[in-house]
């Protein structure tokens, strides 16, 4: 007997229609596997223009409904990004799966995930990260791509979608005191745009460590220490990833600021976050959104970028870094340099972030 995959999505472009197709046929290479394309209700949630977004390639693909879904031995959930997160059409037919739920009809099943997003930086990561969290009440498991598409992952040449969580695509159409650490360098040019002068965080691996990642000697920027921090109206946090997350040596810092929390020294002080990474879709998303529980245990105030940046956000000629949660870069191998382009938004992160301290400041 077969094994059954579904395919399950919800599109209003074709981008992910397309993903759709070519994940079914990459699912039925594999001997005694079948998979089934299925859409989910488009109950449409927003007005958009007669016509926009909309995709007549899947009219022929059945709409599931929930009880259909235990007659599938694993599946595979497409859906397009909104603000970050899983469209809410597709987070409808999530929530209607309740009764599945009650059951545990879904438990022991395998899933995996795609997405599409509207351009660099705007939720592939995220929106992915946030459909993990029903596949995990439902006791399914999690089966995400991780770095097994090599070496198509590490791409920096050209704009592409696609996350250790699974595959993507782009939608797009044409239309203070600042603390950071760096290994290779990328995380302090950011650091020195969005303010002439920065302070750094101790470094805590050995130098030998350091010469087998071609880890460039330390500069000259002075070592901040924890309770330092007080002094300042505002500040801004930079760090490379390290699998989507803050690097260790930045939580290694963060974790000497025990005495401040408990003084409740931090509380109320505006703060934004800046990063690189190594690749595209390898955490430009999820490293800031990890970092922001710090901030919020501190009782800090997240300033983020949001689309403030204009037009340059939605930058889809050439491989940018940065995201709505704050500048960003790519270090690639260590080799690739910081762009204008990333300049400009580091540029533009630190006089946000010091038209708010100064706000602030002058509304105590």
């Amino acid at each position: 007997m077969a094994v059954k995959i579904y395919i399950v999505y919800y599109a209003r472009s074709s981008c992910l229609y397309r993903l759709a197709e070519k994940i079914r046929t990459g699912a039925e290479s594999v001997e005694g596997v079948k998979a089934t394309l299925w859409k989910v209700p488009d109950k449409q949630m927003i007005d958009w223009p007669k016509g926009s977004f909309k995709t007549e390639m899947d009219i022929d693909i059945p709409v599931i409904k929930p009880d259909e879904l235990p007659k599938a031995d694993g599946f595979i959930f497409g859906f397009p990004s909104r603000f970050g997160m899983m469209a809410p059409q597709f987070k409808a037919f999530l929530d209607a799966t309740g009764c599945l739920w009650k059951t545990q009809e879904l438990a022991g099943k395998p899933a995996g995930i795609f997405c599409s997003a509207h351009h660099q930086g705007c939720g592939q990561e995220t929106s992915a990260l946030s459909a993990v969290t029903q596949l995990v009440h439902h006791g399914m498991l999690f089966v995400p791509i991780g770095y097994t598409f090599r070496p198509g992952m590490f791409e920096m040449e050209q704009v592409k979608g696609g996350t250790p969580y699974g595959t993507a695509s782009y939608s797009f159409e044409e239309p203070t005191f600042l603390d950071y650490y760096s290994m290779y360098g990328h995380v302090e040019q950011l650091a020195r745009q969005i303010k002439r002068g920065a302070e750094s965080v101790p470094e805590t691996l050995p130098n030998g460590v350091l010469h087998k990642l071609n880890a460039p000697p330390k500069s000259d920027v002075p070592i901040i220490e924890p309770d330092m921090l007080n002094g300042a109206d505002g500040l801004i946090f930079g760090f490379p990833t390290r699998f989507g997350m803050m690097a260790a040596q930045f939580m290694d810092f963060l974790d000497k600021t025990g005495p401040l929390w408990l003084q409740q020294d931090l509380v109320g002080k505006p703060a934004g976050l800046f990063y690189s990474t190594g690749s595209q879709g390898g955490g430009q998303e999820t490293t800031p959104l990890t970092a922001i529980t710090m901030l919020a245990h501190h009782g800090m105030i997240y300033v983020p970028i949001g689309y403030t940046f204009g037009h340059c956000m939605f930058e889809m000629e050439e491989v940018k870094g940065g995201s709505p949660y704050g500048a960003g870069t790519y270090a690639g191998d260590g080799t690739r340099q910081v762009s204008e382009i990333e300049l400009l938004q580091a540029f533009h992160q630190g006089n946000i972030l010091a038209t708010i301290t100064k706000k602030l400041k002058d509304a105590a």
